[in-house]
C-alpha cells in the first residue's frame, strides 16, 4: 500500500466541488477524482483541513471548482451565475393567512362602506323595536 493519504473530490455538473475527503475515512466513489496525496493532518482530514474554508458558503453554494487539474475558488459572480438564489416559496399556512386577511377586508368593505346606512338602520330598528 502507498504511504500517506489520497485526497479526493466529487464535482457537480459545473465542475464545482461538492465533496472532499481522504481515503482514510472513505472508499472513493466511482465519480471521485484524486487531486493530491501526502502525509499528515492536511491529507488525512481533507474534509476539514485541506481547503482554506468550507466546501459550501452560508447560502449553500459551492466555494471551489476543479477544472483541468486546478483547484480554485469560485468568484461571487460565478456563484451567482451558476447557483442563483431561489425566492422562498410561501408555506400553505402563509397563503391561507393572506386569504383570510383579504376576506376580512372584503367583509369590512361590504359591511361598513357599501351598506353602512342599512347596517345602521337595522341596528336602530332592533334597539327601539321599530
Amino acid at each position: 500500500m502507498d504511504k500517506g493519504f489520497k485526497v479526493f473530490v466529487e464535482l457537480d455538473n459545473k465542475n464545482s466541488i461538492i465533496k472532499i475527503y481522504s481515503n482514510l475515512f472513505e472508499i472513493p466513489s466511482t465519480i471521485a477524482i484524486e487531486i493530491d496525496k501526502g502525509e499528515g493532518e492536511l491529507y488525512a482530514h481533507a474534509q476539514s483541513q485541506y481547503l482554506e474554508k468550507s466546501v459550501f458558503d452560508t447560502k449553500n453554494r459551492p466555494n471551489f471548482k476543479y477544472v483541468e487539474g486546478t483547484l480554485s475558488e469560485l468568484s461571487e459572480e460565478e456563484k451567482e451565475r451558476f447557483y442563483p438564489l431561489q425566492k422562498p416559496q410561501k408555506t400553505e399556512v402563509e397563503t391561507l393567512q393572506e386569504q383570510v386577511a383579504m376576506l376580512n377586508e372584503t367583509i369590512d368593505i361590504i359591511l361598513f362602506d357599501v351598506i353602512p346606512d342599512v347596517a345602521y338602520n337595522n341596528n336602530v330598528n332592533a334597539i327601539f323595536n321599530i
